[in-house]
């Protein structure tokens, strides 16, 4: 079992359901932890929303707490993501959705960037390939030209 892992059973364990905000509060708490951790020792984490009994009123203290960062990002894939910056910088608030838009995954991703932003190193070389085509078609086209 990770150490993500456990904490994350420790915490869910922890709250309380339904809750008026206690719940809310001890995940900012751990999310301070977290933040550390990321600092510290380069871990990302990530907190389930879906698996922690989330009052209304946890959620709204948790937006609020948390804030409204300058990044915001969508990406179109196996249905579609949405990630916002909080305006606690390394805190992400990540909602995936399905093809038909229902929403299948809530996370706070702690980490530098989120996961679904940073490109797999085979897009990279993909890319990387594509654009070497690209690169030899338009010398071709300025050789004919001349």
């Amino acid at each position: 079992m990770t150490r993500e892992h456990q904490s994350e059973i420790h915490l869910i364990n922890s709250l309380n359901h339904p809750s008026s905000g206690d719940n809310a509060h001890a995940l900012l708490h751990e999310i301070v932890n977290l933040l550390r951790d990321l600092l510290e020792r380069d871990e990302p984490s990530h907190i389930d929303l879906q698996a922690i009994p989330l009052s209304a009123e946890d959620l709204d203290m948790l937006a609020e707490t948390l804030g409204q960062g300058d990044v915001n990002a969508e990406v179109a894939d196996f249905g579609l993501t949405h990630i916002s910056a909080t305006g606690i910088p390394g805190v992400w608030w990540v909602v995936q959705m399905d093809e038909s838009e229902q929403i299948i995954g809530e996370f706070l991703e702690i980490n530098y960037v989120p996961e679904a932003l940073i490109a797999p190193t085979e897009d990279i070389r993909d890319g990387r390939e594509a654009l070497k085509a690209k690169l030899f078609e338009a010398d071709m086209k300025r050789k004919r030209r001349k």
